[in-house]
Order: structure tokens, then sequence, then C-alpha cells
């Protein structure tokens, strides 16, 4: 566990819903430890599966989406199925590249899919994790279908803590 990441993210919750009155029963919130707002775990099937209940109950709902990824990342410059660098945040239950690299989920992924699945709006990301370069990790997809609005998709707005290759 990564010192003040899950105290980071109840600080955006709280603003969520203290200054843009967000109802608290529209906040998902993944966390590897105590928190009164926790709704998920922060393992990959925890994120997994808060993406999954995000896409089932805000599909042409969602105005506006705020999301707050804070804890360990890589970045692995050679590409994915997502782009020509992958930006990985590493879930809870991610140990090492050997025993675990399937223990993370790809930035991009999550960006794609909640842009393309929850239809029009705006989507703003901040991403408070390290970028370390890391070519031997081999992140899996998450293994959701890609869908996509019949609306249209959301434009998304990406705000990160570090430069590719930094901690």
């Amino acid at each position: 566990e990564l010192a003040g990441t899950i105290a980071n993210a109840e600080k955006v919750a709280r603003w969520l819903q203290d200054e843009l009155e967000v109802d608290p029963a529209d906040i998902l919130f993944c966390a590897s430890g105590p928190s009164s707002f926790g709704t998920h775990d922060a393992t990959r099937d925890g994120i997994k599966s808060a993406v999954i209940d995000l896409l089932a109950t805000g599909r042409d709902q969602t105005d506006k989406l705020f999301v707050h990824l804070s804890g360990h990342g890589l970045s692995k410059k050679n590409g994915s199925d997502f782009g020509s660098a992958a930006d990985v945040l590493l879930a809870s239950d991610f140990e090492s590249v050997d025993i675990s690299g399937d223990k993370c989920v790809v930035l991009g992924e999550l960006i794609t899919l909640l842009s393309d699945g929850l239809g029009p709006g705006s989507h703003f990301w901040t991403v408070d994790m390290c970028r370390n370069d890391d070519r031997l990790i081999a992140p899996a997809g998450l293994g959701i279908a890609h869908l996509h609005s019949a609306a249209g998709s959301a434009d998304w707005f990406l705000l990160l803590s570090t430069a590719a290759g930094h901690h």
C-alpha cells in the first residue's frame, strides 16, 4: 500500500460531494484498505467490477465523470493495444512482473471503455502514479466488451502527475 493514496482519494470524494453536490450513491471508490467511501477493492477484479457497474448504471446518463487514480504505476513505452505507449496502474494484488504481471490495468483501456461506453459528456481524469518504464510488463486487457453508446462518445481530459519514465 502506498502511503497517502486512500486519504487523497477521500479528499477527492469529499470535494465531489461538498462542492459539486454529487450524490454519495453515485461515487464508486476502489480502495486497498479501510475507507468510509469504499465500494470496491483496489484489486484488478475489484477495479474491473467497478468499471462494469459504472457502464451498467451510467450508460447515456453520465454528463460528467470524474476519475481519480492514485497508486503505483508503470509506463510501457513500446506500445500495447491501446497506443504507442501504455500507462499501467498496478492493482493492489500486484506483487511483481514475474508473479502477477496480469494484476494491472492499462489506463488507455479504462479511458476507451468509459468514454465510448458511457456516451456523450465530459470525463476528467486525474492520475497520480509513477510512470517508470518497464518493458517487461505485459498487461492483459480487462476482458470487458468494448461497447459504444449509440449517442456517441465522451470528450476526455487527462491530467498526469508525472512525466513518462518518472516517479
